[in-house]
């Protein structure tokens, strides 16, 4: 009894990672990309979709594996290892070709210098001489001065 509820839990975890990464893939959820990076270097949000849809086919290995024919139990068990491998190399990597449109068209205004961190970078910008390779750079006052130094009332 008890294992028929782990198979259950591991369908509805993986309906869950599932639609999780087709929010992913399609821009909606975008929140994700907080922990690239941050815990590993590859795309965790992304990586949903394909550990998910392994997990959702887990409940369904035995009885698939018991009455089907062998060609659906050879593209069952296809699907299944192909999206896990993916789901797991995600974690780490994807080629570009499994990228979203979306992570695409980022990348390439990054490029162009057309996001918004680029353009704070810019002269003029808000970050401008904020951020610097050299950490005995001095850091430039805030607009509007009201430091020690820049307070000079007579």
């Amino acid at each position: 009894m008890s294992d028929q509820w782990t198979l259950v839990a591991a369908g509805l975890f993986g309906l869950f990672l599932f639609v999780g990464g087709v929010l992913a893939y399609r821009g909606t959820y975008r929140a994700w990309l907080v922990l690239k990076g941050a815990f590993l270097p590859g795309w965790i949000g992304l990586s949903g979709l394909y550990i998910g849809l392994a997990l959702m086919m887990v409940p369904f290995i035995g009885p698939v594996l018991d009455s089907a024919p062998p060609l659906l139990v050879l593209v069952f068990a296809a699907v299944f290892f192909l999206s896990m491998v993916v789901g797991l190399l995600a974690v780490f990597w994807l080629p570009g070709f499994l990228l979203p449109g979306w992570v695409k068209d980022s990348r390439e205004r990054m490029r162009r210098g057309e996001d918004r961190y680029s353009q704070a970078m810019r002269p003029g910008g808000a970050l401008y001489g904020r951020l610097s390779d050299d950490p005995r750079a001095p850091v430039p006052p805030a607009a509007g001065g009201g430091g020690p130094e820049g307070d000079h009332r007579a």
